[in-house]
């Protein structure tokens, strides 16, 4: 019964109406909510997810729900991704941009298939999939919200045959 009563918490809080207002938050909370909602997807079976938090992180003005959205987007590609026994490390840090400004930087890595090299400049186009049964607007719809509702960016890192990784850069201060 308790577990129960989080899953419904846990779906009901993520059903609620997403807050518009950028707000201080704690960039922690917001990816573990992700990684709470995520558990209930089919393929979280059998995989390792990791969490690699910065010690010293500070909060964030940003919108709670849309980066909730983008870190479960980035992280239900990553399971589809892998396979059985493969890992997921979702990690944090606080670096500098190329004009000197403090940046949050949360990196999706998984131990996937990796994207082909061809698809690289296309994967963040609306209706561009590498999925049989993708629709094409997750990545879309991720550097849409990192850019206008975070105020950030997101990032193709690496891909190859060992796996992908994703960046989601959001700005310290703004």
């Amino acid at each position: 019964l308790s577990r129960i009563h989080r899953t419904l918490q846990e779906l009901v809080g993520f059903s609620c109406p997403a807050s518009q207002q950028a707000t201080l938050i704690d960039i922690h909370a917001a990816i573990n909510d992700a990684l709470n909602i995520a558990k209930y997807y089919k393929r979280w079976k059998g995989k390792e997810v990791n969490t690699v938090f910065a010690e010293d992180m500070k909060a964030v003005r940003t919108i709670y729900d849309q980066l909730v959205q983008v870190v479960l987007n980035l992280v239900l590609n990553a399971l589809d991704a892998t396979e059985e026994g493969a890992g997921i490390t979702v990690t944090t840090s606080i670096e500098k941009s190329d004009t000197g400004e403090a940046i949050v930087a949360v990196s999706i890595a998984d131990e996937g298939h990796g994207i082909p090299q061809e698809a690289h400049d296309q994967i963040f186009e609306p209706y561009f999939t590498t999925k049989a049964t993708g629709t094409g607007l997750g990545l879309f719809v991720c550097r849409q919200l990192a850019q206008q509702e975070l105020k950030g960016s997101i990032d193709l890192v690496r891909s190859d045959s060992f796996g992908t990784e994703f960046r989601i850069w959001i700005p310290l201060t703004r």
